[in-house]
């Protein structure tokens, strides 16, 4: 994985002023309740392909 430099102290305010500084709610993501809107919304409409089963070495390997 590749690493990027820090961008400078206000460049992501200036250029997304939308954006805002306050933290981030981060309760969605640990939500019960809106992990299953989401696997409704995203993962039941369509298949998603993660990658060729030829890719895994073995039984028991998945995908990230």
């Amino acid at each position: 994985m590749g690493h990027f430099p820090k961008p400078a102290a206000g460049s992501w305010t200036e250029n997304w002023p939308e954006l805002g500084t306050a933290p981030v709610d981060y309760t969605d993501s640990i939500d019960p309740e809106h992990y299953k809107l989401e696997q409704q919304a995203i993962f039941k409409k369509l298949w998603l392909n993660v990658g060729r089963v030829e890719r895994l070495p073995r039984k028991g390997s998945y995908f990230t």
